[in-house]
């Protein structure tokens, strides 16, 4: 794979759908109409050519906010954002003789805006326009005079947004879906090629490409939240979501077979449970059977096969599966690519005939960013109180206290720094908060907004000096950082801070007022303000990371027994898939919330439990995977597709592998607190109950148990990693 297409494979891993880039290119058009708005208010009234620069800035806030659920929320969210920036503009300038009481105003606007966290994402975008809306008049110490040309120019950042996100509802959720099942398709293709060449770096890129089918099944899962699925699919919501799964589950598990150990002797060599390390015997790349197999699903695989290509590979993978030999050393291997290849021809299948898409469907999710990890929602407001106990405030009402405080210990530091940068100190005492909850938290937002400031330095004060103060280029350099923050930012906060660094020297270079002391006042303010923050949040009613990662931890072994037990009925009764659908995007969901809150704490961990972050979150997706093989068979067999459901003998089998599941992970769930102090070697139970099981080795209920079989061998291992952290 070449540089450009591994950038490009990257950033898809991240990025499925491309909704990061349609959004980042909308708020970057956003941003140039508002400064083009903001022009021609300077031009026309001789107005403070410093608008210019809160023409940009507003609107990027603007763009940023805004995380309702669909696109319609949010454009509606955007257009409610100019009453509370408005009204904080003229409350501050109606204060501007009595500078104690703006800076009260801003303070008191900062608490209420983060308590305001507890109604949800609306709530949350108000209340940070209404903080924007009382900041920038201070920064620029507004006056009455200012004030129209002011608020004109704030009426066209939000004009210029709501326009553009008024585009965004134009997204064709049919062209949508193609994309996404190509892009599926390709993850696939490249996970197949990296578990074919196992060497000493395959695992990682084995890891990272499993981790993009991830991703993009997780975007198709949003797509189907959002759109009218029956409109643009020969299936419905439920059908269309268990093809999905079981393309999806039959290329992992024929990846997972490329790449598991040998046979033990305890096990049948089609059932042993895979697990990373060893690879398949190298017989394996030469068995003609498997060879076939292999070129069959890579037909099926490439975007650039026809309909007849595909319908004569299938052909070929479903002739193969019929004749698969019993004692073929590679009979599981050969049985799962055919199976993965007749998967993904029924997937193509049911979107062939896909109507047009309409303009104006309002639920495409092509500008939904990714929910923030740490947001607080209205589940806060039912958490029981106590007023006289800040430990049973709501988390909220505790971050509003902790703000308030950081804010106005930020005044007191920043003007002591520089009278006349002190806001930069006040600015990210305010935004190490937002997104985070806990001390570790904010202080991993702290960490990364000070490095991604000094780098954002270097870099944008040498983009500047070569640009020369050339106005377009200037302008052309603001919009591309800003495009940068909207692209990169949801994928570390470094990143955002990055960008909206070369972002904040560019307009100073469009002010004429970069200079190497104000670049050095930019980094001692952002130190300072830093600091503050995290020790507010450290000292201050602290909120401990330890509960809330439990408490996460909790969420999803609930969930992973929940798809425990609805693949547990629908394995013995017709119809059930809905319920194991439903579950597994729980689990799905879960593991998403212990992901993005062990990435948002990785500063806190440095040093002490190095390993939280590596292996155990990657065996929390190898489970989470293991877990969905088991959903997928037992929706073949619900579903009347893989006859034979489990009954008698073979249900009480089912039971008891269950059960023994079920002690593994509560091992593995106390292992988070405790050292669990028991032998956590490998064993073969699950597999011992294979002989119970009326059915033949590659059949859906067989298979039901090998996924039980390994997603107890990455349980035993998630135990361990923690044993050793």
């Amino acid at each position: 794979m070449g540089l450009t297409s591994a950038i490009r494979h990257s950033l898809s891993a991240t990025d499925p759908g491309r909704s990061r880039l349609r959004l980042a290119a909308a708020v970057s058009t956003g941003m140039l109409l508002s400064a083009l708005c903001a022009w021609a208010v300077v031009s026309t009234l001789h107005a403070n050519e410093a608008l210019l620069v809160i023409g940009i800035s507003m609107a990027m806030q603007m763009g940023l906010t805004p995380r309702d659920a669909t696109a319609r929320s949010r454009l509606a969210t955007t257009a409610l954002m100019l009453i509370p920036a408005a009204a904080g503009a003229v409350a501050t300038t109606l204060l501007s003789a009595w500078r104690p009481l703006e800076i009260a105003l801003l303070v008191g606007v900062a608490g209420v805006g983060t308590w305001a966290r507890r109604f949800g994402p609306r709530a949350t975008a108000l209340g940070f326009a209404a903080f924007f809306g009382c900041f920038f008049p201070l920064l620029l110490q507004l006056t009455l005079a200012d004030l129209g040309p002011y608020l004109l120019v704030v009426v066209g950042a939000v004009g210029s947004l709501a326009l553009m996100r008024t585009l965004l509802l134009l997204a064709r959720p049919g062209h949508q879906l193609d994309l996404l099942l190509r892009e599926l398709r390709n993850a696939e293709a490249a996970a197949l090629a990296a578990a074919q060449h196992p060497d000493a770096r395959r695992p990682r890129a084995l890891r990272m490409r499993l981790a993009r089918v991830d991703n993009v099944g997780q975007a198709i899962t949003a797509w189907q939240q959002q759109a009218d699925t029956s409109r643009y699919v020969d299936a419905d919501e439920n059908g269309f979501a268990a093809l999905v799964l079981e393309a999806r589950i039959a290329v992992e598990q024929a990846c997972a077979e490329f790449v598991r150990p040998m046979p033990s002797a305890s096990a049948p060599a089609a059932h042993t449970a895979p697990g990373p390390g060893r690879a398949a015997p190298p017989a394996a790349a030469d068995d003609p059977e498997v060879i076939a197999a292999v070129s069959a699903l890579q037909v099926v695989l490439d975007n650039g096969s026809s309909p007849a290509q595909v319908d004569a590979a299938a052909r070929r993978a479903d002739a193969i599966l019929a004749r698969i030999a019993p004692n073929s050393p590679h009979r599981a291997l050969v049985g799962r690519l055919a199976r993965a290849a007749l998967a993904h021809r029924d997937l193509r299948r049911v979107v062939r005939g896909a109507p047009a898409a309409h303009a104006g469907d309002a639920q495409a999710p092509a500008s939904a960013p990714r929910p923030d990890p740490q947001q607080t929602t209205a589940t806060d407001a039912a958490a029981p109180t106590h007023w006289w106990d800040w430990r049973d405030w709501p988390i909220t009402t505790r971050l509003a206290v902790q703000i308030m405080i950081a804010t106005a210990l930020a005044t007191v530091v920043g003007e002591f720094v520089s009278s006349t940068r002190w806001y930069w100190a006040v600015l990210t005492a305010f935004v190490v908060f937002v997104g985070a909850s806990t001390r570790g938290a904010i202080l991993t937002r702290a960490y990364n907004r000070i490095l991604g400031t000094a780098i954002g330095l270097v870099v944008g004060i040498a983009l500047v000096l070569l640009v020369h103060e050339h106005m377009p280029l200037l302008v052309a350099l603001a919009i591309v950082s800003a495009f940068g923050m909207m692209y990169f930012g949801p994928v570390l906060y470094l990143y955002n801070a990055f960008f909206t660094t070369t972002l904040l020297v560019s307009l100073y270079g469009m002010l004429g007022d970069l200079s190497g002391q104000v670049m050095e006042l930019r980094i001692g303010e952002t130190i300072a303000g830093a600091v503050i923050g995290v020790a507010c949040a450290y000292l201050i009613f602290s909120s401990n990371s330890r509960p809330a990662r439990l408490a996460k931890v909790a969420a999803f072994f609930g969930a992973l027994d929940g798809v425990l037990a609805a693949g547990r009925t629908a394995l013995t009764a017709h119809g059930r898939d809905a319920e194991v659908l439903a579950a597994t995007a729980r689990l799905r969901a879960a593991l998403a919330d212990v992901d993005a809150f062990t990435t948002a704490m990785s500063a806190a961990l440095i040093g002490r439990r190095r390993v939280e972050r590596g292996p155990v979150v990657h065996l929390l997706y190898v489970a989470t995977r293991a877990a969905e093989g088991y959903a997928q068979a037992a929706i073949a067999v619900s579903t009347g597709r893989r006859s034979g459901l489990l009954k008698g003998d073979a249900a009480a089998a089912l039971d008891d592998a269950l059960a023994h599941l079920r002690g593994l992970a509560g091992t593995a769930r106390t292992s988070f607190e405790t050292d669990p102090g028991t032998d956590l070697a490998g064993d073969t139970f699950i597999l011992d109950q294979l002989p119970r099981i009326p059915a033949d080795a590659l059949s859906q209920q067989a298979e039901a148990f090998v996924s039980l079989s390994r997603l107890a061998w990455a349980l035993q291992h998630l135990a361990l990693a923690n044993r050793d952290a």
